[in-house]
């Protein structure tokens, strides 16, 4: 096998593999809520001490905040634990 031929099939191999991690890259999380348009969505991370649900943004076309998110009583989401609604 010479270097060319090696050189083709590295490059092929990396084409294909790349094409299916995008398939996957562009689908939001299991569990995400979508937040702005299709564009941003919210994914649960976990739970307060105080068992308040904890998300993060998440988005495959907006570079977004990595900040800790809580929802609100009105469904909406707020950075603040104390106006959570918490259960």
């Amino acid at each position: 096998m010479n270097i060319q031929h090696a050189l083709k099939i590295v490059i092929l191999a990396t084409v294909i593999l790349t094409g299916c991690q995008f398939k996957s890259i562009t689908t939001p999380p299991t569990g995400a809520i979508e937040f702005v348009d299709g564009a941003v969505w919210m994914v649960p991370t976990g739970h307060t001490e105080n068992g308040c649900e904890a998300y993060t943004k998440w988005s495959h076309v907006y570079l977004v905040d990595m900040a800790i998110h809580y929802r609100t009583k009105d469904g909406g989401f707020t950075n603040f634990l104390e106006e959570a609604n918490c259960q």
